[in-house]
């Protein structure tokens, strides 16, 4: 199975499983591929940001004395 994976990549066709042509799989479009990429990367750069925007901020007072009073 590697070795098809690998003589696949090496021709420059995407790596399938074999048998694709019986569920009649075919590629993406160029366009396709290029916004499905581009909505992922827009993803994970939205979360970062979200993210270091949560963690940057410290607990204030009143919520850490509510936290421990618990």
């Amino acid at each position: 199975m590697r070795t098809w994976f690998r003589s696949q990549a090496a021709h420059g066709q995407p790596a399938v499983a074999p048998g694709v042509g019986v569920f009649g799989f075919v590629p993406l479009p160029g366009r396709v591929m290029a916004a499905i990429l581009g909505s992922v990367g827009l993803y994970l750069l939205a979360t970062e940001i979200a993210k270091r925007r949560f963690y940057r901020h410290p607990v204030s007072r009143s919520m850490k004395a509510a936290v421990s009073s618990r």
